[in-house]
């Protein structure tokens, strides 16, 4: 192999590499597991799409690499975008959900008892089961 054909490889491999760009891990906005998440479950998948949002936006930004692979950056940009998009859905879906079971109902937080892990469905927490007195 001559210095010519060493040359166009690295050309090569440079190119391919400007045209590679770093793909954002997404959330879904909306999942089959929502239903049954109790409300500290809620504030933790909240907290989990923040996460990811935040990853998004750290991949947005530009650096060294997107001046040398401005086709790769614009990859990168759009799915950072998509990411921030589906997180921020996330968020409010998760949020709308904390609201409506009943979760902030007029207090700032979680509770004792719904720390503990109570389900809420259709806005009502679920019943716990009283303790028995023994007979004797």
């Amino acid at each position: 192999m001559n210095l010519r054909g060493i040359f166009y490889i690295t050309i090569t491999t440079i190119l391919l590499a400007s045209c590679s760009g770093v793909r954002s891990s997404s959330v879904v906005p909306v999942q089959s597991k929502d239903k049954q998440l109790t409300c500290r479950d809620i504030l933790l998948e909240i907290n989990e799409a923040e996460q990811y949002k935040a990853a998004a936006e750290k991949n947005k930004n530009p650096d060294v690499r997107s001046f040398m692979a401005p086709l790769g950056y614009m990859y990168t940009i759009t799915s950072a975008n998509e990411a921030i998009t589906s997180s921020e859905k996330r968020i409010a879906y998760l949020r709308d959900i904390y609201r409506i079971s009943g979760c902030a109902s007029g207090v700032e937080g979680l509770t004792a008892e719904q720390l503990r892990g109570h389900t809420f469905q259709g806005g009502y927490p679920t019943p716990t089961p009283l303790q028995q007195r023994s007979p004797y």
